[in-house]
């Protein structure tokens, strides 16, 4: 047999040995190659199959206003309602990890929501926090914070509501001030007061922050509860604390408890001469200005500057996310604070001034920061103008830069559908996945509540 000859029985082993390499013969098929993991930025299509959801809460106008996770990864939602009388009430609604409603945990009614309206007028919910889970009666308790009109008195209230972890009203919160589970908090006759953030203290204790313009003009307002929803009287007068900046308006959005138990407030101050600037403020547990911040407890940006929203690092460096610039110009603007109330200067932000931006087509403002396990930084908020607005993220690496390796370019826009739509807030899951809450989002059925998740 010449060396250039093959037998037939040659081939037929050559045949089997490859049909065997191949997963062939036998009846077997070949093994699927893995999958790509999702592209970073891109939407969820395990999350109500495209990453997006809303929810009709039953009226024209539903709006979402805050999320937070619950321990076991379940996503709550508060906003409010237009309720048959024409008022606005206290709305929630929980979600499953898939995105669907969790009708048979949550509330009694049967549908995933709950509402919850307050005597003598409307209220609106702008902020959400839970309990966390140390073994105590608390653990998993839902605090929303907002404010409430009186149409009698005409004044606009400070208004807390406690809810169970399933979503009942908790009948020993705020018991021996009115109704069971709802507290509402007056800064004075003729005054209107707004709680647009809130906090829970490791022992338990309810923090939240706004405005009152009780002396006149706007200043920062903050009330501290006790656990049973009473007013702690060992906070500031009466429970109460009220800061001004410059004589003019000065409103709180965001506030946030760091590991020392020291209370951090911010949004903006106005000056004497009309200009916005971002503005935060340290305050020591019982209330007083905390002078190793900035030395007086109080800083602020000079430029048209806006803070939305905070969040604490595990160093204790403070994050703060808004807008820079006037509008028509306005870029995501991220902040970085160490302890003493100096900006993160030099190591923070791409000329490391303690600062970055995130410039998108048209205006772009954040309204929510998270903070991922690895350090970066993610915000949530709109970019475009009028009716054009997108909801919009931007992700920063831990010394400020845009990452990326998110969307290609650490920016992205997604659109719900309907118009001027606003990511308002924002949360990092266990399994990294980045979920935002937004509104308005005008639907057939009105204006709903909506989510869009993110993968990391």
């Amino acid at each position: 047999m010449s060396n250039k000859t093959v037998s037939t029985s040659a081939l037929l082993v050559f045949a089997f040995l490859a049909l065997t390499a191949c997963g062939g013969g036998g009846g077997g098929s070949a093994a699927a190659p893995p999958s790509p993991p999702p592209l970073s930025g891109s939407l969820d299509t395990a999350f109500d199959t495209d990453g997006k959801v809303t929810t009709d809460l039953g009226s024209d106008t539903d709006d979402a206003a805050a999320l937070a996770l619950q321990s076991d990864g379940k996503i709550v939602v508060v906003g409010d309602t237009l309720n048959s009388s024409g008022d606005h009430d206290f709305a929630l609604a929980r979600y499953n990890a898939d995105g669907t409603l969790d009708k048979t945990g949550f509330g009694t009614t049967g549908d995933g929501i709950v509402k919850t309206g307050f005597p003598n007028g409307s209220d609106y919910v702008h902020a959400v926090a839970i309990y966390p889970t140390v073994g105590q009666s608390t653990d998993g308790m839902i605090v929303a914070a907002g404010d409430s009109y009186n149409t009698v008195s005409g004044d606009t209230l400070f208004a807390l509501a406690r809810y169970s972890s399933g979503g009942v009203l908790d009948t020993g919160f705020g018991a021996g001030g009115g109704a069971a589970g709802l507290v509402k908090t007056s800064f004075g006759a003729g005054t209107t007061s707004y709680a647009f953030a809130v906090a829970i203290q490791s022992d338990g204790k309810i923090v939240a922050a706004g405005f009152t313009n009780s002396g006149g003009t706007e200043d920062f307002a903050l009330v501290r509860y006790n656990v049973d929803g009473s007013l702690d009287t060992t906070f500031g007068t009466g429970g109460k604390v009220t800061t001004d900046f410059f004589g003019a308006g000065d409103v709180a959005y965001a506030v946030a408890i760091q590991s020392d138990g020291k209370i951090v407030a911010a949004g903006y101050a106005t000056t004497s001469g009309g200009e916005g600037e971002a503005a935060l403020a340290r305050y020591n547990t019982d209330g007083t200005l905390d002078t190793s911040f900035s030395t007086d407890g109080m800083v602020t940006i000079v430029r048209e500057t806006r803070v939305y929203a905070l969040a604490i690092q595990s160093d204790g460096k403070i994050v703060a996310a808004g807008y820079n610039g006037p509008t028509g110009a306005r870029s995501m603007y991220v902040m970085r604070w160490k302890s003493d109330g100096t900006l993160d200067n030099p190591g923070f932000g791409p000329a490391s001034q303690g600062q970055a931006y995130a410039s998108f087509s048209g205006d772009s403002e954040a309204r929510g920061v998270a903070i991922q396990s690895d350090g970066k930084i993610v915000v949530t908020g709109y970019a475009g103008n009028g009716a054009g607005k997108d909801v919009a993220f931007a992700r920063f690496d831990s010394a400020g830069v845009l990452d990326p390796a998110f969307d290609a370019d650490g920016m992205l826009t997604i659109d719900l559908g309907s118009s001027g739509d606003i990511g308002n807030a924002v949360a990092i899951q266990s399994n990294d996945k980045i979920v935002a809450v937004a509104s308005p989002v005008v639907t057939v059925s009105g204006n709903d509540f909506a989510l869009v998740r993110v993968n990391p």
